[in-house]
C-alpha cells in the first residue's frame, strides 16, 4: 500500500484501546512503514488517555522514525486536552523533532476555547524557534473545529514571519473562511500589521471550488488586490476531475487564458487511469498541448498491473 505495508495487525486491551500495530506485507511478514517504523507500541492512562507511543523495528527495539524521534510522550490537564508533546531518541533522552524543530510542543487554550497556543521547547526544556520560524503559534477555531486564523510570535511574544524551508516566507497571520459544509473556500496572508502579504509562491491566498460531492474542484490563487493572479510559475489555478467513483481522473494547472499551464517543468498536468479493481493501471504526465511529456523523474507515461488481490505484479 501507500504506507509501505499491506496490512495492519492491532492487538487490543481489555477496553479495546489499541496497544499495538504492527505493519505487514502480504507474506504477514515485518516491513516498515513509510516513516520507516516496522511497529508502534502505546501506553494509555486509566482515564483513556495516550500517553507514550514507542516505535519499534522488525525485532521488537526500540527505532528512531524518519523524524528522529522513538518516543513521543504526551500529558494532559483535568479536562482531558493535551497540554505537552515531548519527543525522545531510542536511548530515551530529549530529542528535536525533525519537521518542527522542536523536541517539545507545549499547548495552552487560554479562557477562550476559540484559541489555542502552542510554544517550541529545546532538549534542555528552554524556549525555541522551530524551523518555522515560531515560538509561539496562536491559532483560532470555528464552533466546529475548523482552524480560521494561525498567527506566529517570537520568544518575546513579538510578531514574527513564518519561514518554509531555509528561506523566509513573509507571513505572520493566515486566515481561512469555510462554507456551511465545512469546507475551506477562501485563505489569506497578512504582514505584521495586518497587511495583505505575499506569501513563499507569490501569491496573497487562495480561493477554492467544490463539486457536488464535496470535493475540490478548482484552486485559484489570489494577489494582494483579492483578485486571480498568477503564482511564482505563472500559474493562475488548479483543476481536478473525478470520475463517477469520486477517484482523481485528471489534475491540471491553468494559466491567465484559462488553457493548461506548463511550468518549469513542463508538466501541465497529469491523467489517471483504474483498472476494474480499482488499482492505478496509468498515470500520463501532459503539457500545455495535451501530449505526453517526461516529468521530473523523466517518466511520461507510468503503466502498472495488478492481480487479483491488488498486488503490483508489472510496471513499465
Amino acid at each position: 500500500g501507500r504506507g509501505g505495508y499491506a496490512t495492519v495487525a492491532i492487538e487490543v486491551d481489555d477496553k479495546g484501546r489499541w496497544t499495538h500495530r504492527r505493519f505487514l506485507d502480504a507474506k504477514s511478514q515485518p516491513v516498515p512503514n513509510k516513516d520507516g517504523v516496522f511497529s508502534v507500541q502505546a501506553r494509555w492512562t486509566a482515564q483513556g488517555e495516550l500517553v507514550e507511543a514507542l516505535m519499534m523495528d522488525g525485532q521488537g527495539q526500540p527505532l528512531a522514525d524518519a523524524a528522529g524521534v522513538a518516543i513521543i510522550r504526551r500529558s494532559y490537564n483535568d479536562r482531558g486536552a493535551t497540554v505537552r508533546r515531548s519527543y525522545y531518541d531510542v536511548q530515551g533522552r530529549p530529542t528535536l523533532r525533525a519537521e518542527s524543530g522542536c523536541a517539545a510542543i507545549e499547548v495552552r487554550e487560554p479562557l477562550d476555547q476559540d484559541w489555542r497556543e502552542e510554544r517550541c521547547f529545546d532538549a534542555q526544556g528552554r524556549p525555541l524557534l522551530s524551523k518555522q520560524g515560531w515560538h509561539l503559534k496562536r491559532m483560532r477555531f470555528s464552533a466546529t473545529g475548523q482552524l480560521l486564523e494561525e498567527a506566529y510570535f517570537d520568544r518575546d511574544g513579538s510578531p514574527t514571519m513564518c519561514r518554509r524551508g531555509d528561506s523566509v516566507c513573509p507571513i505572520h497571520q493566515v486566515r481561512s473562511r469555510f462554507n456551511e459544509l465545512g469546507h475551506r473556500v477562501s485563505g489569506r496572508f497578512f504582514g505584521i500589521h495586518g497587511e495583505p502579504m505575499l506569501g513563499s509562491q507569490g501569491t496573497a491566498g487562495m480561493n477554492l471550488l467544490y463539486n457536488g460531492q464535496g470535493r475540490e474542484e478548482r484552486w485559484t490563487h489570489v494577489g494582494l488586490d483579492g483578485q486571480p493572479g498568477r503564482n511564482a510559475e505563472g500559474e493562475i489555478a488548479s483543476g481536478t476531475t473525478y470520475d463517477e467513483y469520486g477517484r482523481i481522473i485528471e489534475r491540471r494547472h491553468v494559466g491567465a487564458d484559462g488553457k493548461p499551464l506548463a511550468g518549469m517543468t513542463l508538466v501541465a498536468g497529469m491523467r489517471t487511469e483504474y483498472d476494474e479493481l480499482g488499482n492505478v493501471s496509468l498515470r500520463e504526465s501532459f503539457d500545455s498541448e495535451g501530449q505526453p511529456v517526461q516529468d521530473k523523474n523523466g517518466v511520461a507515461i507510468d503503466r502498472s498491473r495488478h492481480d487479483h488481490r491488488g498486488r503490483l505484479i508489472a510496471k513499465r
